[in-house]
């Protein structure tokens, strides 16, 4: 199952346990990678991030996200993990 939009199909998974491993903070993205299950990193922007702000390297995240087509996953949510 999944939806329809900007021309690509895009299937949506649940909330995943991940790891940022890298943030470019002039440019407001990075990538975060799935703890378990392994797979391809997951693309953050600072938007997706609940509070908005900007992740750290090594930093805890649940996040949910989609995948398009191509097997590209986006992150649609992105919550910090408390310490």
């Amino acid at each position: 199952m999944g939806i329809r939009g900007g021309g690509f199909f895009q299937e949506r998974e649940g909330m995943t346990r991940a790891r940022c491993v890298k943030f470019v903070r002039g440019r407001g993205f990075g990538f975060v990678a799935p703890i378990e299950g392994g797979g391809r990193d997951i693309y953050v922007h600072y938007s997706a991030v609940a509070d908005r702000d900007d992740l750290e390297v090594g930093e805890l995240v649940d996040v949910e996200f989609s995948t398009d087509e191509l097997g590209r996953r986006t992150a649609t949510r992105c919550e910090r993990v408390a310490p």
